[in-house]
């Protein structure tokens, strides 16, 4: 619903919800009645739903047992050694963890797509959703706590902008081939694309769709910015 009618909302995603609107939405989700009408919903109470679930987790979605991996993945130089260590450890994760969280990263690549409407860039939808995503199962010294708030959503920027890339890329090759003769190979290209539209990138995926990305040259994840996330 978010995506069909909330992605151009300023702020998504900052702005706040409207509680008493937010608890009777929350109230109706947890009696499971499959009637249940979102109509008259206004998408800062849906994002804000979509917090509170991740965040309301017993355990996070990026679970405890690869926290200091992501942690120590947060580190690593260039930033395309970075991706694709990150992108390896998201690869993972339990199966169950790894399908909410794809579907989770794909959505915030589609919002972080509109920033010129929302004004939410990777950058901001890290900032609120690292906390939700990535946190240890002992609770961090002060000090250590507010170094750890800054890897934790270097770890979800990276991620969000890798599928970015790999999202507006496979976009210009559906595009370029609406442009061909239609033929049954383009067709199943196609819709091969099309599955492919919402899956987490591998890090030889992102290499291949970037071909001038590499640790033997200064190129990073960053400088292809200007080619995919815009």
């Amino acid at each position: 619903v978010l995506e069909q009618n909330g992605l151009y909302t300023l702020g998504l995603y900052r702005v706040n919800a409207n509680q008493n609107q937010m608890k009777s939405l929350k109230n109706k989700l947890l009696v499971n009645n499959p009637d249940l009408s979102i109509d008259g919903i206004v998408p800062a109470t849906l994002s804000a739903m979509v917090k509170m679930f991740f965040r309301e987790l017993p355990e996070p979605i990026l679970t405890f047992g690869l926290y200091d991996d992501f942690m120590r993945s947060s580190h690593c130089e260039p930033s395309y050694s970075r991706t694709k260590t990150l992108l390896d450890l998201v690869h993972k994760l339990p199966r169950s963890n790894f399908l909410v969280f794809e579907r989770l990263i794909y959505h915030l690549a589609q919002v972080a797509k509109e920033e010129d409407s929302n004004k939410m860039n990777a950058g901001s939808l890290a900032v609120i959703f690292a906390p939700n995503l990535l946190r240890p199962q002992k609770e961090p010294s002060a000090m250590q706590a507010l170094e750890e708030v800054k890897h934790r959503t270097v770890v979800i920027q990276t991620i969000i902008e890798a599928m970015i890339i790999s999202f507006k890329s496979k976009l210009s090759e559906i595009t370029n081939l609406d442009l061909e003769e239609t033929t049954p190979d383009r067709a199943r290209q196609k819709a091969e694309c099309l599955v492919q539209l919402a899956q987490m990138p591998h890090a030889d995926e992102l290499a291949a769709l970037t071909p001038d990305l590499s640790d033997t040259e200064s190129s990073s994840v960053h400088k292809v910015r200007s080619r995919y996330v815009t």
